[in-house]
């Protein structure tokens, strides 16, 4: 028998409702999910560095399937500041049925015509298109992207900082880019409002 379970992901009424002891939710954490990456320091042109920017429309072609080198144009024109190499981009994605997954593909169908419409859609398991590389738990991802060279996936922030992991600025609705970090997040849920039913997302 379960008495605790966590997850991104909550209970819908149906899935609740298939527990003959009931089931009582309690939002007692936030997070956020970022994109980890790996890429060779010689990435870095001496006397500019910087992170890697990804724009909206990239990243979901990324995870679509449709953008599957690092020198793709779009991926280079919206980072100057980088000598991306010419190598195949390797996907990190969860194996396991996961609230992150739930909450990634919920924001990709937020940004995402394509992805929404056209695409895998919402899901706690996902059908990821190409050869993605799959791994359990936050965890497993992290430590996944840390031994590819050429690697990105998403994970939640606290792991990925842990895990030392270099972290995509990623853009927002203004247009401008995000980096990760603990105040990002915050920015977000300080403001938050619970609904009755204490089930709250905010994919963008």
């Amino acid at each position: 028998a379960v008495d605790f379970g966590a997850s991104d992901a909550a209970m819908s009424d149906e899935e609740m409702a298939t527990v003959e002891r009931g089931v009582q939710l309690l939002p007692v954490v936030a997070g956020s999910i970022v994109l980890a990456y790996n890429l060779p320091h010689e990435t870095h042109i001496p006397g500019i560095g910087g992170e890697l920017r990804l724009p909206r429309d990239v990243y979901a072609d990324i995870f679509l399937g449709k953008i599957t080198t690092w020198n793709d144009p779009r991926l280079q024109a919206a980072n100057p500041h980088l000598r991306l190499p010419a190598d195949t981009i390797a996907l990190v994605t969860r194996q396991d049925s996961s609230g992150t997954t739930f909450a990634f593909t919920k924001h990709l169908s937020a940004i995402s015509e394509a992805w929404r419409d056209r695409g895998p859609g919402v899901g706690r398991v996902i059908d990821w298109p190409g050869n993605a590389m799959a791994a359990s738990g936050n965890e497993g991802v992290a430590g996944r992207i840390k031994q590819s060279h050429g690697s990105i996936g998403y994970v939640e922030y606290g792991i990925a900082q842990r895990a030392g992991l270099a972290m995509a600025h990623l853009e927002n609705k203004a247009g401008q880019f995000i980096k990760p970090h603990g105040g990002s997040a915050l920015a977000t849920f300080i403001n938050a409002e619970l609904p009755e039913n204490l089930r709250a997302f905010y994919p963008d």
